[in-house]
């Protein structure tokens, strides 16, 4: 949904689920989760994605949210 890659896909959801074990986790370490957060974000914000999430909210704004106003 997002035009990322097989491989690419896989490792934000890898490093998703890193990042909720140690969040659930009874002692987290706020700088693995900062450097794993910061990977993720990496991926998802190519202009590839970055331009397939943009629609994807666009979509949904206008579909879930039309009482609000535009822009």
């Amino acid at each position: 949904m997002l035009g990322l890659t097989d491989r690419d896909a896989e490792e934000l959801v890898e490093t998703a689920d890193r990042i909720e074990d140690e969040a659930a986790s009874e002692d987290p370490d706020l700088s693995r989760i900062q450097r794993w957060s910061a990977s993720a974000l990496a991926l998802v914000n190519s202009p590839v994605v970055s331009g397939a999430l943009g629609g994807v909210l666009s979509a949904y704004g206008t579909s879930m949210l039309p009482g609000l106003p535009p822009g």
